[in-house]
């Protein structure tokens, strides 16, 4: 049996939407391990012992890889599927044509969640107070990324 282009692109979209999937449930799982220490601050931040390190290491890792995964791999996918022709558009194209079809509820919105990911991603040496808001922004944004993976995985007939 030969694959058609839009096979091709369905199975893309799907391998993407599942990767993502992978993505927020891990997140969410470190998010609900960091429940006792949560709203950070600089001083608890500063505080905390090698447990909670890594609870807040792996969502900041699985916050950036979801956030990434949605950005590189599943919206192009999603675009592919719908037959949007954006592949040599810049990436700001593409999401303002992700938030006419309704998928992002506000492109300034997915650039200020880009913006906490580009935090983790360059680790900026700032200080734990700094640190600990940009931690508390990352948590109050999962379920908002949760939201635009949901709307992707109906646009894209995931679910």
């Amino acid at each position: 049996m030969i694959s058609t282009n839009s096979d091709v692109d369905a199975l893309r979209f799907s391998d993407a939407w599942q990767e993502c999937c992978t993505h927020l449930v891990h997140a969410r799982y470190a998010l609900k391990s960091m429940d006792a220490f949560l709203p950070l601050d600089g001083q608890k931040l500063s505080s905390l012992d090698l447990e909670s390190i890594q609870d807040i290491d792996q969502l900041v890792y699985r916050y950036s890889k979801l956030q990434d995964s949605m950005g590189s791999k599943l919206f192009p996918a999603l675009l592919k599927v719908l037959m949007e022709p954006l592949e040599e558009s810049p990436m700001l194209d593409k999401l303002n044509k992700l938030e006419k079809l309704g998928v992002l509820p506000s492109v300034q919105r997915w650039q200020e969640i880009r913006e906490i990911r580009n935090k983790f991603a360059h680790d900026y040496p700032e200080g734990d107070e700094m640190k600990a808001a940009v931690l508390n922004a990352a948590c109050s944004s999962i379920e908002e990324l949760a939201e635009v993976l949901d709307r992707v995985g109906k646009a894209g007939g995931a679910l």
